[in-house]
């Protein structure tokens, strides 16, 4: 069976994907990729499709990155943000950021992210050739 990838790309191409998995938390993305690679799938996280031009079908597992969240902990010098990668980038910056506005895709797999990390005081990077969450 094969699942649409066109309402999944912002190009809306309607090539399809073996499998599609809707993660919003962490277990979801780790039972996705670990279900994929116990497969022999190869597997490709997708936020919101505005990077991605789909030319051909994918004989493999699209999990979509849905990982939410945004806190805000102020203290006397900082203000510490903790988001979540599936946030809509343009969103996070409208809520919180100066720099970087209308930019499409989601903060997890966003182009300007070297830029955004060296502002940042640590990063958590799920790592997928070990399937492990790391700080950074």
């Amino acid at each position: 069976m094969t699942h649409s990838l066109k309402p999944w790309n912002t190009f809306g191409i309607d090539h399809c994907a073996k499998h599609i998995v809707c993660a919003e938390n962490e277990q979801q993305l780790l039972s996705a990729w670990q279900q994929a690679t116990r497969e022999g799938l190869p597997v490709m996280i997708l936020g919101e499709g505005s990077n991605v031009l789909f030319l051909e079908n994918y004989a493999g597992t699209v999990i979509l990155n849905r990982l939410k969240g945004i806190e805000v902990n102020e203290t006397a010098d900082a203000w510490h943000l903790h988001v979540g990668a599936g946030e809509n980038w343009h969103q996070l910056v409208r809520y919180a950021l100066e720099q970087q506005h209308a930019r499409p895709g989601e903060s997890g797999a966003h182009p300007w992210l070297r830029w955004f990390l060296a502002y940042t005081e640590y990063w958590r990077v799920w790592r997928r050739t070990t399937a492990r969450l790391r700080l950074r």
